[in-house]
């Protein structure tokens, strides 16, 4: 019987990783959160609010339900 390192595909000269190492890797590849920014609503899609957006003005004026 083989092990599992003899039978994958890893190109020659490498090794494969450990669980410390592959999350070493892992985290210095992302990037960590930035100071906030002001963007148009249009460039924010996939991204994160900084804070919670609301309205000044409720919109109709007035206590409004929907019904069927």
């Amino acid at each position: 019987m083989s092990n599992a390192a003899s039978t994958t595909a890893l190109p020659p000269g490498s090794r494969l990783l450990s669980v410390e190492e592959a999350r070493d890797a892992v985290l210095a590849a992302i990037a960590g959160p930035t100071a906030p920014e002001r963007i148009p609503t249009a460039d924010g899609l996939g991204r994160v609010l900084a804070e919670a957006v609301v309205a000044t003005t409720s919109l109709p004026p007035w206590a409004n339900s929907a019904m069927d």
